[in-house]
């Protein structure tokens, strides 16, 4: 499984492709964003658009990332949206190039919101530094940036 990093002007390309995946995260958090958004913030490189491929090169997950700086001077890299195929077989691939791209951008954290379903698949290789509910369906999940790898 190979994960990369969508450069702005590819962005349209590949939207097709992550369009679903990515519906169902904003569905799941209570559309507090829409698509349209979304797209203009990847496109103007608000945020980045990350994508799965399996071996064939098809494309079998999609997510959105943001560098957020707190008013604490926390530092964190957001996993705004995310979604795949099932089985979450790029999930680990993800988080692993994830935790990599944070510590590159100077991140203290990796956050991500998600429904319990796809929490289960957040790795427990680190502790996490804080867990806490944001709505009946969803949580915010924050684990520190591993120095090593993962």
């Amino acid at each position: 499984m190979d994960i990369t990093l969508v450069p702005p002007s590819e962005v349209w390309r590949v939207w097709p492709n992550v369009f679903g995946y990515i519906q169902k995260s904003v569905n799941a958090s209570g559309k507090r964003e829409s698509m349209d958004v979304i797209l203009e913030e990847l496109l103007n490189s608000a945020s980045t658009l990350w994508i799965a491929l399996d071996d064939d090169l098809v494309i079998k997950s999609g997510a959105t990332l943001k560098k957020v700086l707190y008013p604490e001077g926390v530092v964190c890299m957001r996993v705004c949206h995310i979604g795949g195929e099932n089985g979450f077989s790029w999930f680990k691939p993800m988080y692993k190039v994830f935790n990599n791209y944070a510590k590159d951008n100077k991140c203290d954290h990796i956050e991500a919101e998600c429904v319990p379903r796809v929490a289960k698949c957040i790795p427990r290789w680190g502790p996490l530094m804080s867990e806490y509910k944001i709505e009946e369906l969803s949580r915010l999940y924050r684990v520190p940036v591993n120095e090593n790898g993962v």
